[in-house]
């Protein structure tokens, strides 16, 4: 758990009941830094790849295109979006994960519960995704794949240069290099 934890909300009184929630995971406590109101009060810590906690019942920024500038501006940075029940559905949570959103949350009735494991979840390096999200996404990505090898394009620009020699050379024991039998 190596990065550190900012909540953005523009409403203070959310972002405090989000910090509290959070805080019930004691882990998770020494990781949190002062709460962002805006995408300005992010950039104020450059470079510093951290675990946002985006308020999407707050923010009236569209929260796919605020991940993507804000990793821009601290690499290596994970984000978990609190999502309204409006927003909450399959289609939107798709939309947010193509956009590179790692977890989601849904406010309930149980939410100040499941946030603090989402949490601690982004952190292990494990997304926080329904499994409804993942298996479409894994569908439209596998189309979206088999779409192109059938149109004749490689998967990379690596393929389309010129083809690999019959014999690779190896190393031996000894360092000399061998051809390596096919």
């Amino acid at each position: 758990m190596a990065l550190a934890l900012q909540v953005v909300s523009s409403h203070l009184l959310g972002a405090l009941d989000i910090e509290k929630a959070l805080s019930v995971q004691e882990g998770l406590v020494s990781l949190l830094l002062p709460h962002a109101a805006s995408e300005a009060d992010t950039l104020k810590r450059p470079n510093c790849p951290r675990l946002f906690v985006l308020d999407g019942c707050s923010i009236n920024l569209p929260l796919g295109p605020l991940s993507s500038r804000l990793r821009a501006h601290s690499p290596g940075s994970k984000f978990l979006a609190l999502l309204p029940p409006d927003r909450g559905d399959e289609s939107e949570m798709m939309l947010l994960f193509n956009w590179g959103i790692d977890g989601f949350v849904t406010l309930h009735e149980k939410w100040r519960t499941e946030l603090p494991k989402a949490a601690v979840a982004l952190l292990r390096g494990r997304p926080w995704v329904p499994s409804e999200v993942l298996l479409a996404f894994v569908k439209q990505t596998k189309a979206l794949l088999d779409r192109q090898l059938l149109a004749g394009q490689s998967l990379t620009a690596r393929e389309g240069r010129s083809s690999a020699p019959a014999a690779f050379q190896a190393p031996d024991k000894q360092g000399k290099c061998v051809p390596v039998e096919h």
